[in-house]
């Protein structure tokens, strides 16, 4: 796996890629934009080094594993091309000024909360958490424009995450808040308004399948089960099938297992655990002094859990994030990435945010990380022509 990096300077709070836009949330409570293909075309020919690998690389990552570049890639001589290319930008991040990237802003946005401690973006929706409460905007993608803001909540929510027709918005001792149904997928209406508290406490929450793990302190995760309904949506193109969350049950202590066999298997006492996530099949453990682990509930256990240790972090773990060649470990004072059975660093410096796109079409092996001085975009790209070489090897 070789690591493209590309830095856009500026002061920033977070950053998202969505629709085709690289999205921006500055310290001044703006939302500023820029269409990233436009964009790298527009570098590629500021930049020659980098023509033809920008846009792959940050604007159009399903390139890279589409039909065409599969084909060209069995021919040994241009995937050595393209490896050799690719090996020259390795290692070299291509620091862009402000006037390369000429961000705009998103008309009609505005937020006055202090902080905004996390944003998301689904179904054409941003969600906003503040030190204000949980807001939402509708956008017009073509006319880059957004609705009024719409207060939801108005406690401090540190985090959201939102699938399954589904928003949860976490606010520490005031609870766990979910919307169900927030398109109106199953009654046809604009959705509803209304959030009903989950949980008595939470400080993030991440789904595992449609299920949704709570987090009522850094290592403590607790599981609810997801009543779920399949419906047909028309997207005004074709109607497709849909999972909707319809309810949660309350609370369960399944998830305590987890770190009963991180004792028993590794001999890991439970105060040692500093910080527990997950992803839709996995969960991460990092502890004080044993290192970090990922944990997989299975049948051919006989304990239900399987254990594999990576390492070691510098720093206290603060996030794990999912995205196509692996998961990517934001610490402190660091960003790694764990891939292969191995902790790389990605970032040697504090992260003020950072987000993975593994559900986006385009953006799957993108990483954007915000830090103090601007967002670092950074793109995995495969061997070109190791799959074709790996199916010779097997024939």
């Amino acid at each position: 796996m070789r690591i493209l990096r590309l830095f856009i300077p500026g002061t920033f709070e977070d950053a998202q890629l969505y629709m085709g836009h690289l999205i921006a949330f500055t310290t001044d409570r703006e939302a500023r934009l820029v269409e990233l293909q436009t964009l790298t075309a527009h570098l590629e020919t500021r930049y020659p080094a980098w023509e033809g690998v920008l846009t792959f690389a940050f604007a159009r990552n399903d390139w890279l594993t589409g039909s065409v570049m599969t084909s060209l890639a069995r021919n040994q001589s241009l995937a050595e091309a393209l490896n050799t290319v690719v090996d020259e930008l390795v290692g070299e991040e291509l620091v862009l000024s402000e006037a390369d990237v000429g961000l705009v802003g998103l008309r009609g946005y505005s937020q006055q909360a202090d902080v905004i401690l996390d944003t998301v973006f689904y179904g054409s929706r941003i969600y906003l958490s503040t030190t204000s409460g949980l807001f939402d905007y509708d956008v017009d993608w073509q006319d880059l424009t957004v609705g009024s803001a719409r207060q939801r909540l108005d406690a401090r929510c540190v985090s959201a995450t939102a699938e399954y027709g589904a928003i949860n918005a976490s606010c520490e001792d005031l609870g766990l808040f979910t919307g169900y149904d927030e398109f109106g997928w199953r009654h046809a209406t604009n959705g509803s308004s209304e959030l009903a508290q989950t949980a008595p406490r939470s400080v993030r929450s991440s789904w595992y399948g449609t299920d949704l793990v709570n987090y009522e302190g850094p290592s403590a995760p607790e599981l609810l089960r997801a009543s779920v309904e399949a419906v047909g949506v028309d997207d005004g193109l074709r109607e497709r099938d849909r999972k909707v969350v319809t309810s949660f049950s309350t609370p369960t202590d399944e998830l305590d297992a987890l770190i009963r066999e991180l004792g028993a298997q590794r001999a890991v006492p439970p105060d040692d655990v500093q910080f527990v996530w997950n992803s839709s099949r996995a969960f991460f453990i990092n502890t004080h002094s044993h290192g970090f682990f990922t944990a997989y509930q299975t049948r051919t256990a006989d304990s239900g859990v399987r254990l594999t240790r990576h390492g070691e972090t510098n720093g206290r773990v603060v996030g794990v994030h999912r995205f196509a060649r692996g998961w990517v470990i934001e610490t402190d004072f660091r960003a790694y990435v764990l891939t292969g059975g191995r902790l790389i660093e990605l970032l040697g410096e504090e992260p003020l945010s950072v987000r993975t796109f593994e559900g986006s079409k385009r953006y799957r092996r993108l990483i954007a990380i915000t830090a103090e001085s601007g967002v670092h975009l950074i793109s995995a790209i495969d061997d070109f022509g190791a799959a074709s070489r790996r199916a010779a090897t097997t024939e």
